[in-house]
């Protein structure tokens, strides 16, 4: 928390810094809510389900001020990871779509060619990114048909997905499940905007 008094200048570092680890953070977070809430609604109680979400939320708010923040910001970069990240759904998703070896042994497929792309040339900063954000559109990829019923519907939630990556590429960096949760409510997201151009278009 920051408090400025009368006659002192804000501190913008500070007031930046904060709202990078808050709107990160507050994203994640609704992300992870959503995902338990589809996990835990159908066999539980309501009230089961709303204490369940609270003591996550408070583990998470708890161990995140002890997480490693980076401050990394680049257009081309983050650009470059949209772009992986919808190249990855599109690979998987075609995959088990025309060959049919299921959705785990497609994103596997996908996610250990990406593996050795950096080792392409250690020296580009792009192909370091590749490996996590492709395997991140993997998991978009790996969505059911009933789901994701073409093209159209990876291409946003890969983009959706994406965009989600870079805005919290600072926070919870080395923390396993964080490419799921992203992918979930990217696809999650995609499915509300389509199921609304459907009803109202």
């Amino acid at each position: 928390m920051c408090f400025i008094f009368k006659g002192q200048p804000p501190n913008r570092t500070v007031l930046k810094v904060t709202i990078t680890r808050i709107l990160p953070f507050s994203l994640l977070a609704v992300v992870h809510a959503l995902f338990i809430s589809a996990i835990f609604m159908d066999n539980i109680s309501t009230n089961t389900v709303l204490c369940i979400l609270f003591l996550v939320l408070c583990f998470t708010v708890v161990a995140h001020p002890k997480l490693p923040i980076f401050h990394r910001t680049a257009f081309i970069t983050d650009l470059s990871t949209v772009a992986f990240v919808v190249l990855g759904g599109v690979l998987t998703y075609s995959i088990q779509l025309y060959w049919s070896p299921g959705p785990v042994f497609a994103a596997a497929m996908v996610g250990t060619i990406a593996s050795f792309l950096p080792s392409l040339n250690k020296k580009s900063s792009l192909l370091q990114l590749a490996p996590t954000a492709i395997y991140c559109g993997c998991f978009v990829g790996m969505s059911h048909k009933s789901i994701a019923p073409d093209y159209m519907f990876i291409g946003v939630a890969g983009i959706l997905s994406g965009l989600v990556l870079v805005m919290t590429k600072n926070v919870f960096q080395g923390v396993s499940g964080k490419l799921g949760s992203i992918a979930f409510g990217g696809v999650t997201l995609a499915a509300f905007i389509m199921y609304i151009l459907v009803e109202w278009l």
